[in-house]
């Protein structure tokens, strides 16, 4: 987890304003520029769009379930979050690990791989100008991004595989979507991004692409006008129903 950034009552005064743009707007309150936010609090905002906006709109179901379904209720090829990264899921080096089900395990699955370099290298299309001639065109997204990402996290900086699925808390997930929360933890980060590059790999260029993949661990906490620090979720009203 990144080191929190300080922001002040009145920095936090207009986080609040913008994340109830709608409801202020109805009643004429007046909306500070995003532009006078510090670049944490504006991190906050877009991860509240891309988990609970932009990828419904892409994918056509929630980010939630989306978890819930190819994570969480995924027992073949999902360990559970006590698992190390790297290991095999259901391996019998892990047996010792397996946290009691009151059910048998389902055997392994076969294990999903994708290189990065083939799902995100140069995309072309070929169109024919006025006069007939092919035109080709390379795509313009880039994914230095999420390049980094898995160098940072994952043992196997180069490919995304089922090694590197975990179960997430869906507490975690509501509080993403409602208020732009991050996910403290790198292996949370991991298994998101994992699951849609091996279980969405015809929207992963769109939700991972440098232009769009969020900042999911930027972090910040609320210095008060007593000098007391009071981290954001810890505020009982940011915490969404079934969180607490």
């Amino acid at each position: 987890m990144k080191e929190p950034c300080i922001v002040t009552e009145l920095d936090w005064y207009h986080y609040e304003m913008c994340l109830n743009l709608a409801v202020n707007l109805r009643f004429g309150n007046e909306i500070p520029s995003v532009a006078t936010l510090p670049d944490v609090l504006v991190h906050r905002l877009y991860r509240r769009w891309w988990a609970q906006t932009y990828f419904e709109q892409l994918v056509g179901q929630s980010i939630r379930s989306f978890v819930i379904k190819k994570l969480n209720k995924n027992g073949t090829e999902v360990r559970r979050k006590t698992a190390r990264r790297g290991k095999q899921p259901n391996s019998p080096a892990l047996a010792g690990e397996q946290e009691p089900t009151g059910s048998l395990q389902e055997p392994p699955g076969a294990e999903r791989r994708q290189s990065l370099g083939e799902l995100f290298g140069p995309v072309w299309t070929e169109e024919t100008d006025d006069a007939g001639a092919i035109v080709v065109e390379y795509s313009i997204k880039t994914f230095t991004r999420v390049h980094a990402l898995f160098c940072s996290i994952s043992y196997f900086s180069d490919v995304a595989s089922s090694t590197q699925l975990r179960t997430i808390d869906t507490r975690k997930m509501a509080a993403l979507c409602a208020y732009g929360e991050p996910l403290r933890d790198k292996d949370d980060v991991m298994s998101l991004v994992a699951a849609i590059i091996l279980f969405l790999p015809e929207h992963a260029r769109e939700l991972l692409c440098d232009d769009f993949l969020p900042d999911f661990q930027s972090t910040c906490k609320i210095k008060r006008l007593d000098g007391s620090l009071v981290d954001p979720i810890n505020l009982e009203y940011l915490r969404p129903a079934g969180t607490h």
